[in-house]
Order: structure tokens, then sequence, then C-alpha cells
């Protein structure tokens, strides 16, 4: 069953609705990696790792990695 995307940030200590959650990574994307699909961030590990980094230090919150990187696949695949 998937697990929704409040739930698992509310499980995790952001106190940021998935709305808000999902624009801040989306801003934060085309900040750092202007020019990269999310497939591309995803064939850079270590790029990515930095990215999920900057979210969770804006967020102030321990949300994992899987959850960041769904996020913003999901949102690219809404547009």
């Amino acid at each position: 069953m998937a697990r929704k995307l409040e739930t698992e940030l509310r499980e995790h200590g952001c106190a940021l609705d998935a709305t808000m959650f999902r624009d801040l990574v989306e801003q934060r994307h085309s900040a750092m990696h202007a020019n990269w699909t999310v497939n591309d961030l995803a064939c850079h590990p270590d790029e990515a790792k930095e990215f999920c980094r900057a979210i969770r230090n804006e967020v102030g919150a321990d949300v994992p990695d899987y959850v960041i990187l769904r996020a913003l696949l999901n949102t690219r695949k809404a547009h």
C-alpha cells in the first residue's frame, strides 16, 4: 500500500504539508540542477545525496532520501 507523503513528512518531523514540500523540492532542484532531469540527478548519486542533504537542512527534519527523491519524481511526472 502506498504511503501518503503528508504522513511520511509528519513521521520524520517535517512541519511542511505535502504541497509546500513538493514546491520546495522542485524549487531547490531548479536552483541546484537547472539543466538536469530527475533521471540525471538519479544517475549522479553523490549529487543526489547532496540535494537531499540540502532539503533536510532547509526543512530542519530528517526526511529520508527516498521520500525526497520520490516527491521530486512525482512532481515532475505531474507536469
